[in-house]
């Protein structure tokens, strides 16, 4: 009688990482990262300092070590200095360290083609300041995805330096989640923090900070022809010539849900965000503020040819343009809505204070647009271009300036809009404020003429859904009083 073994499916192998041990090759019988990640990706001992590879392979890293990397390991896909993870891997960080050693060569710390899972750990120190052959081979300085998939929970990666895209990360046909992290104090020439190409990029509960994208796009994040969700994160304090905080382009499409997009810097268009050439982005529920651009648009740009831009539930405040479009500038074939939101305190040297339109089709709906101001003309909107008045809508329930004036440009304000005779500091309050909810909002003030103006037509509003909230979410409802309130502030009964 005989039996047959089949192979099984769903080993998993937890490989401990020796304390003290230099992440090298070396027959100590101890067990390194390095020698680990080989067995991993073999599912045999092909170190025999460490166990076989079987399945998913765990390593655990000694708490609170340093990793430290002095050498390149492969050129594979550029100058590594880690094996390539071409299985499935996690890595279980116990707030561990990967770094390049200052005195070492200049390289990435790893690339993955398989799957990877990174947990409680730092990233720091990958360097390729130089072109190295295509530009795959120049990008992500802490990671290359290219075609793999990397999940990083509760990490940080920080001052890592490419020549090319993705100063901490390059995702390259590959899929991202990013969640709890920070990503801060990275530069790459476009996509400071991360950038990808065809990608796709799950962000959640991370924060961007203080990256720079040194000749291009996107100081915090660029995204090109891919696919970027992004919910209850910060971006905030990055540098980039275009989209200071956030660029996408050619065909991306963009979600930014519950952020805060605040302080970044672009030297020519899109201080907090620009949405480029064919692409479309949706941005609800989030607050973009103290922004500011060299050109146009301080706190949200959208470029030629873009394919759509929707605003809904959104603050957009106290954001500086050297040029036209404090708030908002838009400007060719994409539309653009902003629905139920506020724009307010903006600043534009030239023209649209808050709002600058130039030929793009741009609908406001129930959005407050005031105390902007510009040193030329239309401080809340302007519009330039032969196509005004098909082009910029309003008469949707809308506030529009203060005192007496409409602060329009080349639009005129519709008889359902409200043009106040109240000052600013009467219909909202300037201090951008934790009101309740993930993300600072100005609350409207009482007695305000925003309060109970917005469209009587709530079940149009609405489309069919049970209930809708304001900017704060959920606990927040709209219709707080006989009609709801223009802007993303509904006031509570």
């Amino acid at each position: 009688m005989f039996s047959v073994l089949l192979p099984q499916t769903g080993w998993t192998t937890e490989m401990p990482i020796s304390p003290g041990t230099p992440p090298a090759i070396a027959e100590d019988g101890l067990c390194s990262l390095m020698e680990a990640i080989i067995n991993a990706n073999n599912d045999a001992a092909i170190q025999a300092d460490c166990p076989a590879g079987q399945g998913a392979d765990t390593l655990v890293l000694p708490p609170a070590s340093t990793q430290e990397l002095t050498a390149v390991h492969n050129r594979t896909y550029g100058v590594t200095g880690l094996p390539i993870i071409a299985s499935d891997i996690t890595i279980q960080g116990n707030g561990s360290s990967i770094v390049r050693s200052s005195s070492a060569p200049s390289f990435r710390l790893m690339a993955v083609t398989g799957t990877l899972t990174l947990r409680n750990i730092t990233l720091q120190g990958g360097r390729q300041p130089d072109w190295e052959g295509d530009g795959i081979r120049n990008g992500g300085c802490a990671i290359l995805i290219y075609q793999g998939s990397v999940d990083i929970e509760n990490s940080t990666l920080a001052d890592n330096y490419c020549f090319y895209r993705g100063g901490a990360i390059y995702n390259v046909y590959g899929h991202l989640k990013l969640a709890d992290s920070a990503v801060t104090g990275n530069t790459g020439s476009t996509g400071g923090g991360l950038a990808q190409y065809h990608g796709q990029a799950e962000i959640l509960r991370t924060t961007f900070s203080g990256n720079t994208a040194a000749k291009n796009d996107g100081g915090g994040i660029y995204s090109g022809a891919s696919i970027l969700t992004i919910s209850d994160s910060t971006v905030r304090e990055n540098t980039a010539f275009y989209g200071g905080g956030i660029r996408q382009e050619w065909d991306s499409q963009g979600t930014l849900r519950n952020c805060v997009i605040s302080n970044n810097l672009a030297k020519t268009s899109g201080g907090g965000v620009e949405n480029g050439a064919f692409a479309t982005m949706t941005i609800s529920g989030s607050t973009i503020s103290g922004n500011v651009s060299n050109g146009l648009g301080g706190g949200l740009t959208g470029t030629t040819s873009h394919s759509g831009l929707v605003v809904v539930s959104t603050t957009i405040s106290g954001n500086t343009s050297r040029s036209s479009g404090g708030g908002v500038s838009v400007w060719g074939e994409g539309l653009t809505t902003l629905t139920r939101s506020t724009v307010a305190f903006n600043h534009a040297n030239t023209r649209g204070g808050g709002v600058y339109v130039s030929n793009s089709p741009t609908v406001l709906s129930n959005t407050v647009v005031t105390g902007n101001t510009t040193g030329g003309s239309g401080p809340e909107m302007s519009c330039t271009g032969n196509l005004c008045a098909r082009y910029a809508l309003v008469n949707h329930y809308n506030l529009l300036g203060h005192s007496g004036s409409a602060g329009l440009a080349g639009v005129t304000a519709g008889n359902r809009d409200i043009v106040p005779t109240q000052a600013p500091a009467q219909i909202l309050d300037a201090s951008l404020a934790n009101n309740g909810g993930p993300t600072p909002t100005h609350a409207l003030l009482p007695g305000s003429a925003a309060v109970d103006a917005g469209d009587p037509d709530y079940q149009k509003v609405i489309y069919g859904r049970n209930e809708i909230y304001d900017q704060r979410g959920e606990g927040f409802l709209r219709m707080g009083g006989t009609n709801m309130d223009i802007g993303a502030f509904e006031v509570q009964p």
